[in-house]
């Protein structure tokens, strides 16, 4: 149907309609002379919907010159980490990325491309494996099927920015950009041995970003190494093309890769004995051992510390994301508040790629959806959003103290990729311990990074894998956790044989 079509079509609700919707949202309308007031101010609301179909649905960028790319061909998707391949360039070959390959993760949209969603050209490019609605487990990592973990293809690469930590891992491309809403960047870096950082939050704009959760959504680089990682964030981040302005300050441009060359001695970094109580005694054993290697040889001081609202963050990142994600549902894929650019393309094709989600996401959905229509009077949602206040606080309390603080990434090892047909129960159970210290930091908005910090073996016989150790900072003390993870790539061991 044309715009002018339905334009002809839009017309306001008859007083039976208003009274029954009324009716349905528990509004009393008292009175005939009420019902009619309300239905005269509802034609004037309708008029001014009218006017706005003759507005153009967005600004699309010239994107003629650019080559359309293609699906990529087995050999070239070894791990099953990509949806789509192709070449922009642009700048003249000037920009600090020159040269560099990038991928995107397919919940961000590149103008011009291919909806990886359906599988048909739109606005949004999807390029690297992974899940486009940012709800995935460490068993299966995207709803394009398993991305095979590239230190050990029979184990998880993590989830939901797997394609992208994956196609950096194997040296696809020099550095990827990740969505983490409760540690999508940060878990893959870790299974895959990658440097994934998650800044403050409004650090890196979200416009372009098939939202999750509007109140936690973060975008940010995957790399193999600490530079190019600085590097990316020095690009992405920033106040440019922003519809509404940054909420905590006003931000300039910073050169990250600069704080690669002070060091990190006398720095005070607290251990959260939290961080560590889910964690597998062999992961746990290499992050204690790269940090009594930061502290004996770069002079960087570290205290054991508590802090219980830690192991909050779980649960509330885990009601306010399919509570949130559940409206958005409602409103046919548009987000609740405003703080992203809108893509009508992506939109109209938002319930059709529903079913394109993994189990954990479609189970999330019917319980919110449930709760929403069964208990829409317990405030679970704001209830939950509030207590994200609660680990803000608690984090900036220990952060007048301390720089950083620090723990495993993910507390277990890489699990077995499933096996067809899935066990659904297991792959939904095991989803909340493994974002059981990524989780807080969403909530809380200060940022985060993951590092490789050593190796250890899942089973006899079987590859060495990857072990993430994460530190949080400040609020865009981003500088301060990127010098932290350059001193322990410095002292990382190399993988065994």
């Amino acid at each position: 149907m044309s715009e002018a079509e339905f334009k002809s079509l839009l017309e306001s609700p008859s007083k039976t309609e208003i009274k029954d919707l009324a009716s349905e949202l528990g509004i009393r309308i008292p009175d005939e002379e009420t019902l009619t007031v309300y239905t005269r101010a509802i034609q004037v609301t309708t008029e001014g919907a009218k006017s706005i179909l003759d507005w153009p649905e967005s600004e699309v960028t010239d994107v003629t010159f650019r080559d359309r790319g293609h699906a990529p061909s087995n050999q070239e998707n070894s791990h099953n980490q990509w949806v789509w391949k192709c070449e922009i360039t642009g700048n003249e070959g000037k920009g600090i990325l020159a040269g560099k390959r990038v991928a995107i993760k397919d919940s961000v949209a590149v103008a011009g491309l291919p909806d990886g969603r359906r599988k048909r050209r739109s606005q949004g490019l999807y390029p690297s494996n992974g899940c486009p609605f940012g709800r995935s487990d460490p068993k299966r990592s995207s709803c394009h099927g398993v991305v095979n973990n590239p230190h050990d293809p029979t184990r998880s690469s993590g989830g939901s920015s797997s394609g992208s930590s994956v196609a950096v891992a194997l040296g696809d491309v020099d550095m990827a950009i990740g969505s983490d809403t409760g540690g999508s960047i940060r878990m893959p870096g870790a299974f895959c041995g990658c440097v994934g950082l998650k800044s403050t939050l409004d650090l890196v704009p979200t416009l372009g970003l098939n939202a999750c959760m509007q109140s936690c959504d973060h975008v940010g680089p995957i790399c193999k190494d600490v530079y190019n990682c600085a590097l990316l964030l020095e690009t992405i981040a920033g106040p440019e093309d922003r519809l509404y302005p940054v909420r905590a300050r006003d931000l300039e441009r910073e050169k990250y890769t600069e704080h690669l060359s002070k060091n990190v001695e006398g720095l005070r970094v607290a251990i959260v004995k939290e961080g560590f109580q889910y964690s597998d005694p062999d992961v746990n054993s290499a992050v204690l051992a790269m940090i009594d290697k930061l502290r004996d040889t770069r002079g960087v001081i570290f205290e054991d510390i508590s802090v219980p609202a830690h192991a909050e963050g779980v649960k509330v990142l885990s009601v306010t994301r399919n509570l949130e994600y559940t409206i958005g549902i409602q409103q046919n894929g548009q987000p609740y508040t405003g703080r992203t650019y809108l893509m009508p393309d992506m939109i109209k094709s938002f319930k059709d790629a529903l079913n394109n989600q993994n189990e954990y996401g479609k189970i999330s959905t019917i319980w919110s959806a449930f709760y929403n229509k069964r208990f829409p009077t317990l405030n679970l949602l704001p209830r939950a959003i509030n207590r994200m206040a609660v680990i803000r606080s608690a984090y900036q309390k220990v952060f007048e103290k301390y720089h950083a603080v620090v723990m495993p990434t993910v507390p277990i090892k890489p699990p077995k990729n499933p096996v067809e047909p899935l066990d659904i129960y297991a792959r939904t159970e095991s989803y909340i311990p493994v974002t059981f210290n990524t989780s807080p930091f969403n909530a809380s908005g200060h940022p985060s990074i993951t590092v490789n910090c050593g190796y250890v073996q899942a089973e006899r016989d079987r590859p060495f894998l990857p072990v993430g150790i994460q530190f949080s900072g400040r609020f865009y003390e981003e500088g301060v956790i990127l010098r932290l993870a350059k001193a322990v790539e410095d002292l990382c061991p190399p993988q065994p044989n």
